[in-house]
């Protein structure tokens, strides 16, 4: 490795290697005491790499259960003793020497000579406390949108890029008297006794999904059984128009804010913008509520695609929280 720099030996040109990389790193020798500890590591655990050469890792890198606060194994143990690639248990939380807590997640490789004798490890962790933010704000936000569903007057059902039903909120099963175990999965064609069937309708589905399109006031005529006479559009909105103009506004600079955030890779903002923009779409509900006691239709529209805005935000840094709310509110994802 010396030849890769002729004024490093290949200790330490691994050293300034460890030490240049994003995530924390600890290397242990093969009784599991620490060698070395790169600056990120320091700052996580509160030992400096001096202060921990020679201790025991476990006292270094000390790690509970996050709801049991029992002690997790340590993983760069285990990769010692059994010599394989060893993951950190999820909810686990590191104890730093000043009592700090931070939730991590890690991985723990042996180190092997030239002989394949195992001479240390490394271990590997990072500080997911974004990630977890993230997740608490994906979980409301679902909430959320699920509530926004089933509250909805109008019949609302969820179609997945096979035209699949994900699901239905609680309008259209009521109005079309379905059961949800009966109808989600299923093809949308063959829901209920195939009302849904109708070439019409068909092809303006399966145009939606290859050209990225979409329809709007769409008319087709079916007998349902167990549906009375439909109740008349809500369209005594216009009070409210000003407020969904707002939403509109709100979105628009809040997801600039955002795409501008990632760009430079600051993940912090960009989560913070999110959680900000979720309070105004919260926000707009209370105020609309508030003026005219209920949502309409069209407050409804906006408020769902304000939402589906949010989730396409958070699919650059946090995919599979995004991934999850287009999911939900119906959107395919590539």
């Amino acid at each position: 490795m010396s030849g890769l720099h002729p004024d490093l030996d290949s200790r330490e040109w691994l050293r300034v290697t460890l030490s240049s990389i994003g995530d924390a790193v600890i290397t242990t020798d093969r009784e599991g005491r620490c060698t070395f500890l790169n600056p990120v590591a320091e700052k996580l655990t509160g030992w400096t790499s001096a202060e921990a050469a020679g201790v025991e890792l476990t006292r270094v890198f000390h790690i509970v259960h996050q709801e049991s606060r029992e002690e997790v194994e340590n993983p760069a143990l285990r990769s010692l003793r059994e010599g394989v690639i060893v993951g950190l248990a999820n909810h686990t939380l590191l104890l730093a020497r000043d009592g700090t807590e931070h939730p991590i997640d890690a991985s723990a490789a042996p180190i092997r000579e030239g002989d394949g004798e195992i001479a240390g490890t490394v271990l590997v962790f990072r500080d997911i406390t974004e990630r977890y933010a993230q997740e608490a704000l994906l979980k409301a936000t679902l909430e959320y949108t699920v509530n926004i569903l089933d509250t909805q007057r109008q019949p609302f059902l969820v179609l997945d890029h096979e035209l699949r039903v994900v699901t239905g909120n609680r309008a259209f099963y009521q109005t079309f008297g379905l059961a949800k175990q009966e109808t989600e999965g299923r093809f949308v064609y063959d829901v209920g006794e195939g009302q849904w069937n109708d070439p019409r309708l068909r092809e303006r589905l399966e145009d939606i999904l290859p050209h990225d399109s979409s329809f709007d006031d769409f008319e087709v005529t079916q007998r349902f059984e167990s549906v009375g006479e439909a109740p008349e559009d809500d369209e005594a909105a216009s009070d409210t128009a000003f407020l969904r103009e707002r939403l509109r506004k709100w979105c628009e600079n809040g997801l600039g804010r955002i795409e501008a955030d990632v760009e430079d890779l600051q993940m912090h903002k960009a989560v913070r913008n999110v959680t900000r923009l979720f309070e105004r779409i919260q926000d707009f509900e209370k105020r609309v509520v508030k003026r005219r006691g209920a949502l309409s239709r069209a407050d409804a529209e906006a408020q769902v695609e304000a939402l589906v805005l949010l989730a396409e935000a958070l699919v650059p840094f946090a995919p599979h929280a995004g991934e999850a709310l287009l999911a939900r509110a119906g959107v395919p994802v590539s």
